[in-house]
């Protein structure tokens, strides 16, 4: 989605947020998922509010608790991996990097760096 760049107040924040939760429901709003589909970044709001779930609390929303993920993470298999790497040498021509892998693959680098 297209980023603001122009000055936002706090209420537009607090609509915006509002806005992203009712679109992305059921699932939790994360911060990936608010950079995903609001019009301001997550830093913006930071910015305002000091941080991103005092945001989400001023806009009477409850917050993810601290240190618990947002959604119950999947654990995937050696050969899910090494498959998803092959796949996205295949498509990309070139052995992928980290930055490869979160801008294109079906994983994000975590999972094989947590190995």
């Amino acid at each position: 989605m297209l980023k603001v760049k122009a000055s936002t107040t706090r209420p537009s924040l607090l609509q915006e947020i509002r806005r992203v939760v009712e679109e992305i429901a059921p699932e939790r709003l994360t911060i990936k998922k608010f950079n995903q589909k609001s019009r301001f970044s997550e830093r913006k709001v930071s910015y305002h509010f000091g941080t991103f779930n005092a945001a989400v609390e001023a806009a009477a929303l409850v917050p993810n608790p601290p240190c618990v993920p947002a959604s119950s993470r999947r654990k995937y298999t050696d050969e899910e991996l090494l498959r998803e790497i092959g796949e996205l040498w295949k498509r990309e021509g070139c052995r992928p990097t980290e930055v490869s892998m979160n801008a294109k693959g079906r994983y994000s680098g975590h999972p094989y760096i947590t190995r």
